[in-house]
């Protein structure tokens, strides 16, 4: 990121300018109204792209849960860039893009599940019960796997094992 360069040479002017930018671009993403571009689908239980969700073909299949491990990795990433730089239009870090954030995690890593749930840790509950444990993880096969809830006619992939989030 060239603001966080930026930042690491101490150029005050370049990191506000590109920081703004970053959150200008992520502010689309993370928001909770109504222009959102990542709804909750509760049939499945995790957060798709609006267009995903009328449409599981649109957006390479994100109605489908493919690639949510890489793909909202980079939202992931970004918003973590973001809070770092510390700052937005109004000085002020919203806490409704770390909620947003949150559930774009646990969309594809959710560690808790309703276990934790019964084993009465309800700090975890806000956020768990909505969300399918280790949707792309495949504890057997020690890996992700991006194809999401379809699997292709030769089997489930993994086209990018090196972008993948966990």
């Amino acid at each position: 990121s060239i603001a966080l360069a930026a930042k690491q040479v101490n150029d005050k002017e370049l990191t506000r300018k590109h920081g703004l930018k970053l959150k200008k671009a992520l502010r689309p993403w993370l928001a909770a109204d109504a222009n959102s571009l990542l709804v909750y689908d509760a049939s499945h239980g995790g957060v798709v792209t609006r267009a995903g969700y009328k449409d599981a073909h649109a957006d390479f299949g994100n109605g489908r849960y493919n690639d949510h491990h890489f793909h909202y990795g980079y939202l992931v990433h970004a918003s973590a860039v973001a809070k770092h730089l510390g700052f937005d239009e109004d000085g002020q870090h919203h806490s409704e893009a770390e909620s947003a954030v949150s559930a774009i995690v646990m969309d594809y890593c959710n560690p808790f599940g309703r276990r934790k749930l019964l084993e009465g840790d309800v700090s975890v509950a806000p956020r768990s019960s909505y969300f399918t444990v280790s949707r792309h993880k495949d504890w057997y096969d020690g890996h992700s796997w991006a194809t999401g809830l379809v699997a292709y006619p030769t089997g489930k992939s993994q086209e990018s094992s090196s972008e993948a989030a966990h």
